[in-house]
């Protein structure tokens, strides 16, 4: 059925990370609550005794915990909860009851939430998993919303519906128990129906940033009707609720929601190329606009590492380059100046510039992590960030925990073992993590980070001979090493800088491209005119002078903007022609580097295509600047 202006549902990589949004539902509308947390017993809450769990544990029967359904449930509330504001003093918890009495959904203040199974068999009932998912994590994310700014205004309301009161008595004891100065008293709907709307952003962004897909949200079961008066239709009671926004309302609210957050996905993906293309302090800026729009695990864990890459070209080199760390989105691409010495160890001093780099991407990390415990990358860089600044004990749990979510990840493997021949000076365990290296080399011959380490290991212990056997073995590979590896692998097999991949040139591209990379957009004519029916996204920063546009074409090419002038040209696919094309033009790839969400094949000087599930999906274009 045509709904108009039809959102596209969000991509999973970029889908991860909305905010906040619970529902209780009060005369036939939903009731937002919210939820603050912080480790600790909670305190007893003054007032009534059923503004505690106990009263509903002693009234109502709790649903048995082995349903399907419950444990569903549950698991939803624990993905929704990592991802909410945690402000306030208690931590939440969610109690779930067979249905009876006036809600389906509400958050106490004593820190639990109580859920019945009718909430549950309306969110999950008639729909496919994906969308009933996302309708309960909506739910559970706006009642820790209105938990989070303390906000229980609701819940004497939603008490009083045992007596059946009318709709004045109903207004009226809203009105006194509200927080509203006396002033605004005339216009309490108002400010409730206000705090309505910030709970469900709230609700929207927890669910979001979860990974729940909340723009099923906006069509019921035969794809006409809302959530929301999907929700309203289940209510016991049909009094006219003044204190809450309409279903159509919230339902327009969300869909704008969603129109902020669909534009501000190229800012994601700007990001995601500057960093790829070296261009960390650009990056920053796109990351720090998508952050405020989706504060989502991703886009903090981008934020790291743009801060790691700018504290390793701030380290010495043989700090930064002693050991291969890999990071998850890419490793540096703008050090091939950089000549590593040739000595043992990595005891030169951090200066403060680097190691307030680290913190900073330490910082981002952590917060990555806080909002997924499961996003495995986060883990990684963390573990990358202690190892830089030798807190060997924190690098090792940070690495066990990336490895419990991706026991298979070569690249975790490999920093496990670094970790665990350093972790303790007074105990040996070289032969260990060499060991752990040679399974990597053995099961997966081409992987060449292992292949480093182990080499540098050997090298490290006086093995000079073997370390020469794995030196000479890299040698094979060199152009598919980042740059400063390339370097070291030379001077320890004793290569020639002749024998290194020569500097990378500007290259000629094999397709017409819109507007050729450079063209100043404010001087030529032709590329005003060839733009002129395409959408463009503007963002402006003073603080970093960064300006420009996103310009998109109707078939789907972008042009990125900067300062007027054409910086990055992307093109999408569908197939493999694209590659074979570019292999025909500069054959095999240079370098390959695995990021989150694809595979990142380097070609050429500026010219990267992006693999997703084994197929190319985009070919990425710079402006080189060698």
């Amino acid at each position: 059925m045509n709904m108009g202006n039809r959102i596209n549902p969000i991509p999973h990589l970029e889908r991860r990370g909305m905010g906040l949004l619970v529902l209780t539902l009060y005369t036939g509308c939903l009731i937002l609550v919210g939820a603050a947390y912080a480790a600790g017993p909670a305190p007893q809450p003054k007032g009534s005794t059923k503004e505690q769990i106990s009263y509903y544990l002693a009234a109502y029967e709790t649903a048995d915990p082995q349903d399907p359904l419950v444990m569903r449930t549950h698991g939803i509330f624990k993905r929704v909860l990592g991802a909410a504001d945690k402000r306030a003093a208690l931590y939440p918890h969610l109690r779930i009851f067979k249905s009876s009495g006036p809600t389906m959904a509400m958050a106490l203040p004593d820190g639990f939430i109580v859920l019945t199974t009718k909430a549950m068999n309306v969110c999950f009932n008639g729909v496919d998993r994906e969308k009933g998912d996302a309708r309960m994590a909506f739910v559970l994310g706006h009642e820790l919303g209105h938990m989070a700014d303390g906000d229980f205004w609701h819940l004497k309301t939603a008490m009083s519906l045992a007596g059946e009161p009318g709709l004045e008595e109903i207004r009226q004891l809203i009105t006194d128990s509200s927080d509203i100065s006396k002033a605004d008293k005339k216009n309490w709907a108002i400010h409730r129906q206000a705090k309505e709307v910030r709970a469900d952003d709230c609700g929207f962004m927890y669910a979001g940033i979860s990974g729940f897909r909340v723009d099923t949200l906006i069509h019921g079961d035969d794809d006409a009707t809302d959530f929301f008066t999907h929700w309203t239709r289940q209510a016991p009671h049909q009094l006219v609720d003044l204190s809450h926004p309409s279903p159509e309302n919230r339902t327009r609210f969300l869909k704008n929601r969603l129109k902020k957050l669909s534009d501000g996905i190229d800012f994601y993906k700007y990001g995601v190329r500057l960093a790829h293309f070296g261009h960390y302090e650009d990056a920053l800026y796109f990351f720090r606009e998508f952050q405020n729009i989706f504060p989502s695990r991703e886009v903090f864990n981008n934020l790291g590492y743009c801060r790691l890459q700018q504290a390793i070209e701030q380290m010495p080199p043989s700090v930064a380059y002693h050991y291969w760390l890999p990071s998850a989105l890419d490793l540096a691409t703008r050090a091939d100046k950089i000549r590593l010495k040739g000595v043992r160890g990595n005891e030169e001093p951090l200066s403060p510039e680097a190691r307030a780099l680290i913190e900073d991407a330490m910082r981002y990390f952590k917060i990555a992590t806080e909002k997924d415990q499961t996003h495995w990358s986060a883990f990684l860089n963390l573990a990358v960030t202690h190892f830089y600044l030798k807190n060997f004990f924190d690098s090792r749990a940070a690495i066990e925990k990336a490895h419990a979510l991706a026991p298979k990840n070569p690249l975790i493997a490999t920093t496990r073992a670094l970790i665990l021949n350093l972790q303790d000076p007074m105990v040996d365990m070289w032969q260990e993590a060499t060991h752990q290296l040679e399974i990597i080399v053995n099961q997966t011959p081409t992987d060449l980070c292992a292949l480093y380490n182990l080499a540098v290991l050997h090298e490290d212990r006086g093995r000079d001979g073997k370390a020469a056997q794995l030196w000479e073995a890299l040698t094979s590979h060199l152009s598919q090493l980042p740059a400063p590896i390339q370097t070291a692998v030379a001077l320890k097999a004793g290569i020639s800088q002749k024998g290194l991949a020569p500097p990378s040139q500007p290259a000629a591209i094999p397709w017409q491209l819109p507007l050729a990379l450079g063209t100043d957009l404010l001087e030529d004519a032709t590329a005003k005119k060839k733009l002129a029916s395409w959408t463009h996204l503007d963002f402006n920063w003073g603080k970093g002078n960064l300006q420009g546009r996103i310009w998109t074409g109707p078939d789907g090419t972008q042009i990125l903007e900067k300062d007027e002038f054409v910086d990055m040209v992307v093109l999408t696919c569908d197939n493999g022609k694209a590659l074979a094309e570019l292999d025909r033009h500069f054959g095999p790839p240079r370098s390959s580097r695995h990021g989150t969400g694809g595979l990142l094949l380097d070609y050429a000087s500026g010219i990267t295509a992006l693999v997703t599930n084994g197929k190319p999906t985009e070919i990425w274009l710079e402006q080189t600047r060698d």
